[in-house]
C-alpha cells in the first residue's frame, strides 16, 4: 500500500521534527530571576566591618551577588539591591541585638555568617520586607540563615523558631559546630538556614524566636528572598509534548 506507506513516513517525519524541538527546550536554560539578600552585620569593632560583603561577592546557599549590608540593631533599607545590581521596589526593616559568630572571614560565606541579630531586650529579632509582589509574581522562597557561639566548655545546640505568619520552621545550631563554608538546609537534623517555601504575599515579617522552654539565644545572619522554583521548562515544553502525543495518536498503523 503505497499510500500507506508514504503517509506513515511523513507522520514519522513530523514525530522526528517535534522530538529534536523538545530536546532542544529541554537543553535550554531557565531564564535569570531577581534574587534579595541581606546581610545582618551584627557587633562591628573594625572599619570597615568584618562581616561586610562587596557588591562582587558572591555568598550564599543560593550563591548571588550584591547583598545588602544591614547594619546596628535597628534599620531600614528602601529600593533593596537584587542579585543583577539593580535597585528594586523592595524594601526592609529591621530590630534585634546585634552579635558576631567565629566564622572564618577570609571568604564572603565567611562574612555573611559572621554577624547576627539575637534578643533585645524582651524583642524577639524581626525582619520585615515589602514590596514583593510586583518582583516575584510566581510566589517566592525566604531563606533564614542562623549560626552562633555555641562551643566552649559545655557545648549546646542551640534551637531557633522562624516564623512567617503561621508557617514555622526550627533552626537547630548543632553544638560545637561553627560555620566552616558549608550550607546545609535543616530539614530536622540541624544545619545552618531554613527554607520557607511557596510564599505569596507582598509584605511578610520574619521572626526569630528561641524554642519555648530551651532558654537558648535565636540568631538571624542573614536572609534571602528567590524565586519559587518553576516547571518553567516543563511549560515550554507543554505544547511540544502534546504535539507529540496528538502525532502519536495519528500514526497510521501497517495494514
Amino acid at each position: 500500500m503505497p499510500f500507506r506507506t508514504g503517509q506513515r513516513l511523513a507522520a514519522l517525519r513530523r514525530l522526528i521534527r517535534v522530538s529534536a524541538a523538545a530536546a532542544i527546550l529541554a537543553a535550554a536554560p531557565p531564564a535569570p530571576a531577581s534574587t534579595i539578600g541581606i546581610n545582618f552585620l551584627g557587633k562591628c569593632y573594625f572599619s570597615p566591618p568584618e562581616s561586610l560583603l562587596e557588591p562582587a561577592d558572591l555568598a550564599g546557599a543560593v550563591p548571588q551577588t550584591h547583598w545588602n549590608n544591614a547594619a546596628a540593631s535597628t534599620g531600614s533599607l528602601a529600593a533593596l539591591t537584587d542579585d543583577a545590581g539593580s535597585p528594586s521596589a523592595a524594601s526592609a526593616s529591621w530590630r534585634g541585638n546585634p552579635g558576631y559568630t567565629g566564622a572564618d572571614t577570609a571568604t564572603p560565606d565567611g562574612r555573611l555568617m559572621r554577624g547576627f541579630l539575637s534578643s533585645w531586650t524582651d524583642t524577639d529579632p524581626t525582619v520585615t520586607v515589602s514590596g514583593l509582589a510586583a518582583l516575584f509574581p510566581a510566589g517566592y522562597d525566604v531563606l533564614a540563615y542562623f549560626d552562633s557561639h555555641n562551643g566552649g566548655a559545655a557545648p549546646q545546640t542551640l534551637e531557633t523558631d522562624f516564623t512567617i505568619g503561621p508557617d514555622l520552621l526550627t533552626g537547630r545550631d548543632l553544638a560545637g559546630v561553627q560555620f566552616s563554608g558549608a550550607f546545609v538546609e535543616d530539614t530536622g537534623a540541624g544545619g545552618n538556614y531554613v527554607r520557607f517555601r511557596g510564599l505569596t504575599a507582598d509584605t511578610f515579617s520574619l521572626v526569630a524566636r528561641a524554642r519555648s522552654g530551651t532558654g537558648d539565644v535565636p540568631t538571624l545572619n542573614a536572609i534571602q528572598v528567590i524565586h519559587t522554583p518553576e516547571p518553567a521548562a516543563l511549560a515550554l515544553l507543554a505544547p511540544a509534548f502534546a504535539a507529540l502525543a496528538a502525532r502519536r495518536r495519528r500514526i497510521p498503523k501497517s495494514p
